[in-house]
């Protein structure tokens, strides 16, 4: 419960969290994870050296805590729009007794800042004894690895332990897809939970939407023509498919559960015309070309 009693006379700044992640007001979960997925990239201590980068990965960070969390944006919203960064900020005086939450948000001071704390469990907020503030990382991994499901290898920098770097083997639910997010009880580097948020890598190959995979195969003007048999490839290998006679360029197949655990996988034919041509094969074109009474629509 929120000590209502308590009166808060310390101002401090305004953070502005739609700011920090570079999105509007009315912006989308999506859109959301998004921007935090990117400069949460971008900023990570482990990859940016500038001196500035900690930091700004912690902002990133505290404004993901709060508009991820649909209690916390909802309250942070009831703020309004008229305040600026950096303006000198003190939380309206009947804000903790229009706000009672159940044990409190297990904010902490050491992770967030003040103006995080004066609003979601800090000074004079729930209890003095609260849970370090969830670790947030990201996790990458191949299409692969994710359709094989294996263990992925997260290394967290972790100062106080030896070779400074905690490293855990971490299984990827089921059915969560690029930008998902998930939680480990108690794995972040201080026991603290640790939520991981998906990041697929960019494949040479397929493109996909959740379990779903996209592909295009090229074949040639004759295998369209007549049919063939070719291979396809999948995350599991090629596979044999028949392309049926007359096939017309961006026809789209489906191979059943043959996409990302299981998913399907969408194959667009494409067809591939030589960019040179032997003499033998410029007169059977041209021979083609005189007997056919082909007339496609221009």
């Amino acid at each position: 419960m929120l000590c209502s009693g308590t009166k808060q006379t310390d101002r401090m700044e305004y953070q502005d969290y739609y700011r920090t992640l570079g999105v509007a007001r009315n912006a989308s979960d999506e859109e959301v994870r998004k921007a935090y997925r990117k400069l949460a990239r971008k900023y990570h201590p482990d990859h940016n050296k500038s001196p500035n980068a900690e930091a700004r990965f912690k902002e990133v960070g505290e404004a993901y805590e709060v508009l991820n969390d649909k209690e916390k944006r909802a309250l942070y919203d009831q703020l309004g729009s008229n305040w600026q960064a950096g303006q000198s900020f003190q939380p309206p005086s009947d804000w903790s007794r229009n706000f009672r939450f159940q044990g409190g948000f297990g904010g902490s001071g050491s992770e967030f800042s003040d103006f995080f704390d004066s609003l979601f469990g800090g000074r004079g907020f729930g209890s003095s004894q609260r849970a370090p503030a969830a670790q947030r990382a990201e996790l990458e991994v191949s299409l692969e690895q994710l359709h094989r499901d294996e263990p992925i290898e997260l290394s967290l920098a972790s100062p106080g332990t030896a070779g400074g770097r905690k490293r855990l083997k971490v299984k990827v639910p089921k059915g969560l897809s690029d930008g998902g997010t998930f939680r480990l009880r108690s794995q972040g580097t201080e026991g603290q939970d640790l939520h991981l948020t998906l990041g697929v890598r960019k494949h040479p190959r397929f493109d996909f939407s959740g379990s779903d995979l996209t592909t295009h195969l090229n074949i040639t003007p004759w295998e369209a023509v007549l049919g063939a048999k070719v291979d396809a490839p999948t995350l599991d290998g090629s596979v044999r498919i028949s392309v049926p006679p007359g096939t017309q360029n961006g026809t789209r197949t489906r191979l059943r559960g043959k996409g990302l655990r299981g998913g399907d996988l969408y194959v667009t034919y494409r067809i591939a015309v030589p960019k040179s041509a032997t003499d033998e094969e410029r007169k059977l074109f041209q021979e083609l070309a005189r007997i056919s009474d082909f007339k496609p629509t221009r």
